[in-house]
């Protein structure tokens, strides 16, 4: 929820957020499905 960011400008919501995921030291990862990094949405209202 930090790194969530809304704006409003004239009739577009523009959401703008990043998505992080650490896994823990003794995991071991075979495959992630989930992209990560910063991504925006832009919705007309």
């Amino acid at each position: 929820p930090d790194a969530i960011d809304l704006t409003v400008e004239k009739d577009v919501l523009t959401i703008t957020a990043e998505r992080s995921w650490r896994p823990s030291d003794d995991a071991t990862v075979v495959m992630s499905e989930r992209p990560q990094g910063t991504f925006t949405r832009r919705f007309l209202v």
